[in-house]
């Protein structure tokens, strides 16, 4: 979200002004909408639902993009990199990990909730590293109520690239209208609550 408005706000020509006001606008909407609901799950499956929605339509007008969409079942190279998630999202995946009586690795869980950025890179090639709700077949177990952050990341270079072993320079398609939904939920609780999905679920661990 902050790459996109620098870039709308070098653009100082009247359309580039209209641009900027409309995506403020947008994101204003989004958040007062959000508040009219109690948080926890169900505010966070709301704009899940809104975000497929936004996703699909800006997917549908870029065919040649869609094309070169490389991303498919079964590829998990993106379950094994810090996930960002807000307190309703946390708040669904623990619902749904009870309703599904999952069975997650919790100490994994708890020693990734210790982790920044760096310590992910570090571990790349451990399978500590995956995220718990991975299965053996590298399908993630919430698909359904995967985080926004998971939605909304799509990628068009080569599948291998987004090995974190690896570390090439993996090619991640904007998607403006997704990234302002998604600013409006973390911005729901005042101060702003964004922090990492082992982070936030270990807080549920007893």
């Amino acid at each position: 979200m902050g790459q996109f408005l620098a870039k709308l706000r070098e653009d100082q020509s009247p359309e580039g002004k209209q641009r900027l006001q409309r995506v403020f606008h947008d994101h204003q909407a989004h958040i007062d909408m959000l508040k009219m609901f109690p948080p926890g799950p169900d505010r966070a499956k709301m704009v899940h639902e809104k975000l497929d929605m936004l996703i699909a339509g800006d997917r549908a007008k870029n065919p040649l993009r869609e094309l070169a969409l490389s991303c498919k079942k079964g590829c998990a190279y993106c379950c094994r990199i810090q996930v960002m998630i807000t307190p309703d999202e946390g708040a669904l995946l623990v619902t749904k990990a009870n309703e599904l009586d999952l069975k997650l690795d919790y100490e994994r869980m708890k020693e990734q909730a210790t982790w920044e950025i760096e310590d992910y890179k570090k571990n790349a090639a451990s399978p500590k590293v995956r995220c718990v709700f991975l299965n053996d077949n590298e399908e993630c177990q919430v698909y359904e109520d995967r985080p926004s952050a998971c939605r909304s990341y799509f990628v068009i270079s080569p599948p291998a690239d987004c090995d974190p072993v690896v570390e090439k320079n993996v090619k991640v398609f904007a998607m403006p209208v997704a990234a302002i939904l998604e600013s409006a939920a973390l911005n729901t609780t005042s101060p702003p609550v964004y922090t990492t999905l082992p982070r936030e679920l270990a807080k549920y661990i007893k």
